[in-house]
């Protein structure tokens, strides 16, 4: 994939995901203020139940990813196998609905009402890998419509007919649907021809390194649905889905390595590693540094019960950031692994990074769950939720650590890696000016009126992002690049 630029690809996606958040966090909004605890603690509990409905989609994903990369038609068959698995995803979806519907307390016929956004969730997640290797960047155009459709669709059905979950379930839906379409469109010429069985069969025949790195996923998961067995509070997953829906906006950050990955599988990615890592950390601080600093505002202006969630936004960001930074590494080791090119044994993948990263994963996961189950048989009842879901946050966010510091240690081993601390010094050295003022600023902020306070909040994160980009253009010479790079397109833009 010799013409995917990467860096600007990657600041475009970025850009892009950011206008996918405040679709998101419009819609969390319109969720939050329409919706009940309990009834946002179940919609929580469904997006955890969707994460094992579609667990199957990456037999199809991770190959195809790989193969469209490397220059291989596979568009038709992963498409055609995708629709097949969707069929299980459905009905594992409906049986565990009844089970976590039994144990927690949520309506079973409310979580069953979510079945529907399993078929398209599979062909969304394929759609996506196809473009993502041959088009990075219409990924994101694709999600812009979609969680901009979100907004007008969640007032009408959510706030303004008062549907409630069956509301955010059509919203979702019909959201789906047209980011469906608008893939389907920019990977039109990759889907063209007859499905090769052939390459489905060797996806079976290797699906075990494809469904190996989604035990992580499936255990990380799990917190969720254990909080609402163990612990039995709907109140508790609210509070938590609202901070983690948030904080996990940060994780965008991670969208500047977009290109990076099939560029590295085509080989020519390496050159480009240095200069994305320091890009991440560049876009990546400030977008944690607004939500920890206003964490308090925002969680009042989602809803006043989940103002005294503040704190556990704050420290999870931390934690989002550090999966973020995940992400680029496990994009850097997964991509420049070269063992699936050519003709390759069990024993030789066993032995590359597609089977290593994910056992970080794994294991990093587990070391989450079993501290978090710990602390829901030590603590679950005789502590209010404010403080359980403080040590929820802390626990996610230590958990992370080891697993970021040994992908750096493999990463600098296989390509060379070098983070530029420096530059990542005087990263945070700006955003601690920059946003630390936009903390004093904020004031008693908390209590107004959503009218008053909404446009508050964007004035001050943007505030502190110019004061930032400013900083960070006086006193560092890659950012002076970037800026000058920035106002030489928009020059070419108008003429």
């Amino acid at each position: 994939m010799p013409d995917i630029r990467v860096t600007y690809t990657g600041i475009v996606s970025f850009f892009l995901r950011l206008a996918v958040m405040a679709g998101n966090m419009a819609f969390l909004l319109v969720m939050t203020r329409s919706l009940s605890t309990d009834e946002y603690g179940a919609w929580g509990i469904i997006g955890s139940m969707l994460a094992y409905a579609v667990v199957a989609e990456v037999i199809v994903g991770y190959w195809v990813s790989r193969e469209i990369a490397r220059g291989k038609e596979s568009g038709p068959a992963a498409l055609a196998t995708s629709g097949i698995l969707s069929v299980g995803g459905t009905a594992a979806y409906v049986l565990l609905a009844v089970l976590v519907g039994a144990q927690s307390g949520a309506d079973p016929y409310v979580l069953l009402l979510a079945a529907a956004l399993v078929p398209l969730r599979y062909v969304q997640a394929t759609l996506s890998k196809i473009n993502l290797s041959w088009r990075p960047h219409t990924t994101s155009y694709a999600l812009v419509v979609q969680s901009v459709l979100h907004v007008p669709l969640s007032l009408l059905l959510i706030y303004q007919l008062d549907w409630g979950i069956a509301g955010a379930v059509a919203t979702v839906l019909a959201g789906q649907a047209a980011c469906c379409a608008m893939l389907a469109a920019y990977a039109r010429e990759k889907l063209r021809g007859r499905p090769d069985l052939g390459r489905a069969r060797r996806w079976f025949r290797l699906s075990w390194v494809s469904i190996y790195p989604t035990i992580a996923a499936i255990i990380f998961r799990v917190d969720v649905l254990a909080v609402a067995a163990l612990a039995g509070s709907v109140t508790l997953v609210a509070s938590w889905t609202a901070v983690f829906t948030v904080a996990f906006t940060i994780t965008h950050a991670s969208q500047v390595a977009t290109a990076l990955y099939p560029r590295l599988l085509g080989g020519t990615g390496a050159a480009h590693v240095r200069d994305n890592m320091a890009l991440f950390f560049y876009l990546g601080i400030p977008l944690a540094a607004v939500i920890i600093v206003l964490a308090r505002p925002i969680m009042y202006a989602l809803n006043p019960a989940y103002e005294e969630a503040h704190l556990a936004l704050s420290i999870l960001s931390v934690g989002m950031f550090l999966t973020a930074l995940t992400a680029v590494l496990q994009l850097i080791l997964e991509g420049n692994e070269d063992v699936d090119s050519g003709r390759s044994s069990g024993r030789d993948i066993l032995g590359s990074r597609l089977f290593l990263v994910p056992t970080v994963n794994a294991v990093q996961y587990l070391g989450y769950i079993g501290a978090l189950a710990a602390a829901l048989l030590y603590l679950g009842g005789s502590v209010p939720d404010a403080q359980m879901l403080l040590a929820w946050a802390c626990i996610a966010t230590a958990s992370r650590v080891p697993a970021v510091i040994y992908q750096y240690v493999l990463a600098r081993r296989d390509v060379g890696l070098e983070v530029g601390a420096s530059s990542v010094a005087r990263y945070l050295a700006a955003a601690a000016c920059a946003f630390g003022a936009v903390y004093l600023l904020q004031g008693g902020l908390p209590a107004a009126p959503l009218a008053e306070l909404l446009p508050a909040l964007l004035g001050l994160a943007a505030a502190g992002t110019a004061a930032y980009a400013a900083i960070t253009c006086a006193i560092d010479g890659r950012a002076r690049g970037l800026a000058a790079a920035a106002v030489r397109r928009m020059g070419r833009a108008r003429q």
